[in-house]
């Protein structure tokens, strides 16, 4: 019974809102990029230790887990002699940019339900960027843009293959 009214509330309202669900996920991924960047900038450029740090661990004081993503873009920054905070912004911005358009890739492809499009609006997702900013520049963000880039693949090829599963998984 409960089942039959939740399929009832579902159906509703795809009959009614169906068509503007795509649009509106569009509009919240403009303010949300927009937002992150704004924020971003705010957290970068006011020597946010936290963030900063966080991106720019290396191996100089021995090897630690999260010392990859230093190395690199101090190696970088020093290669091309680019301001290690511009750098970090730019990568950044380029990641969650990237990421946004990898979810719009991969929803226009997909029938979007009611159920789909509740859980891409609650705060448990992405929207939780407007809840607390503070978790902005996060390190999870190569995990999203792994895992959506994956998504895509699978639905580009519509097979599941081990070699690029592993890599997947590695990345």
């Amino acid at each position: 019974m409960l089942f039959i009214k939740v399929e009832t509330i579902s159906n509703i309202f795809d009959s009614k809102f169906g068509k503007i669900y795509y649009p509106l996920i569009c509009i919240f991924t403009f303010l949300l990029g927009y937002y992150y960047l704004y924020y971003l900038h705010h957290f970068i450029y006011s020597y946010n230790e936290w963030l900063v740090a966080d991106w720019l661990i290396n191996y100089s004081g021995g090897f630690v887990r999260r010392g990859l993503s230093g190395e690199i873009l101090l190696a970088f920054s020093d290669f091309f002699s680019i301001n290690i905070l511009n750098l970090l912004f730019i990568f950044l911005s380029v990641s969650i940019l990237t990421l946004l358009l990898l979810i719009l890739i991969f929803l226009s492809t997909k029938n979007l339900t009611f159920w789909l499009f509740l859980i891409f609006a609650s705060p448990a997702f992405l929207a939780f960027y407007f809840y607390d900013p503070s978790i902005i520049g996060r390190k999870e963000i190569l995990i999203y843009l792994s895992y959506f880039g994956w998504l895509i693949y699978i639905d580009k090829t519509n097979k599941l293959q081990l070699i690029p599963c592993i890599i997947f998984s590695i990345i």
